[in-house]
């Protein structure tokens, strides 16, 4: 899993450096971190904890209204914009900041789901 957990790493810091996303983080579907770049005075529990939590809840309410699989959640703070992608099991959460630009965020994060997936066998 060392091997693995680098490579995600990797894959975290290169999407800080494509986009405009500040801090990332991989988050399991039962709400433990996976690894991130958060920062330091983050409390990675609850983060990953309310990430898994939020997927769920969006899936739930696609499902209801019949929209499909939920692709991105996006909240917008008065500081930050929160980023939540879902994948098989787990979701990628990143922070970007308020005048970003979303579709090279969404561009972006859809080509790091597919080496995260590969990475763990998905």
């Amino acid at each position: 899993m060392t091997f693995k957990l680098a490579e995600l790493e990797s894959i975290l810091r290169e999407l800080i450096q494509k986009c405009d996303l500040e801090a990332t983080a991989i988050v399991s579907q039962k709400g433990q971190m996976i690894c991130s770049s958060l920062p330091v005075n983050t409390t990675e529990k609850a983060v990953s904890a309310m990430a898994a939590a939020l997927q769920s809840i969006a899936e739930r309410v696609t499902r209801e209204l019949n929209a499909g699989a939920p692709e991105m959640m996006i909240i917008d703070g008065e500081q930050m914009t929160v980023v939540i992608v879902g994948f098989k099991n787990g979701v990628v959460i990143g922070t970007a900041p308020v005048d970003s630009g979303i579709a090279l965020i969404r561009f972006e994060l859809s080509n790091a789901l597919e080496k995260i997936q590969a990475i763990l066998n998905e």
